[in-house]
């Protein structure tokens, strides 16, 4: 899980004239603890996006939250993606820019999905990530694979609910979500 972000309380320019471990912010302080409850041995750093002149950003990665969910199925563990979800959300509030991966985008739509249904089982059908920019291109120490190389990004998820609806999602990098389609997974038909 990865995320990129500048606290609400710090300027863009400030991150580029100072070394990230000197800038007091109390919104930085409130976002390593949210991303301390999601993995204490989380890393942080700077990053660069900017394509002309350069654009610096904090740089979380989250590796337990990853390592806990590969491999096992979502509805074994909705109540955990969506408490992910949550905290991600929280976070959000505490900056001004962020942008994050499509592991973060699916704790998001779980948790979306369960304030909205009764969740007895639930179904990634399919995913699909629509990439903006690519700045590999950019920087030759990055892989076109790289998050920090395609942090603007738009997340498609295809989600079967309780073996009976089927919801078709948005999630843009940057938080923004959209319920697209949503029919009856039996007959096929639109829901409105």
């Amino acid at each position: 899980m990865e995320l990129i972000f500048i606290p609400k309380d710090i300027s863009s320019e400030e991150l580029m004239n100072s070394p990230f471990t000197e800038i007091q912010s109390k919104e930085l302080k409130n976002i390593n603890r949210i991303l301390s409850e999601i993995d204490n041995e989380y890393s942080l750093k700077t990053a660069n996006i900017g394509k002309g002149a350069d654009f610096n950003l904090f740089h979380a990665i989250v590796l337990s939250a990853s390592i806990f969910f590969m491999g096992d199925k979502i509805d074994k563990n909705i109540e955990a993606w969506g408490k992910i979800g949550e905290k991600i959300k929280r976070l959000l509030t505490k900056t001004k820019i962020a942008y994050f991966d499509v592991d973060i985008a699916l704790s998001i739509a779980i948790d979306y999905l369960s304030k909205k249904h009764n969740i007895k089982s639930l179904h990634l059908i399919k995913r699909a990530d629509l990439v903006m920019d690519d700045l590999s291109l950019f920087f030759s120490d990055r892989k076109s694979s790289d998050f920090i190389s395609k942090p603007c990004s738009v997340y498609y998820f295809l989600f079967q609910i309780n073996n009976e609806i089927i919801e078709i999602i948005s999630i843009r990098s940057d938080g923004k979500i959209r319920n697209l389609e949503k029919f009856d997974s039996n007959s096929g038909f639109f829901i409105d």
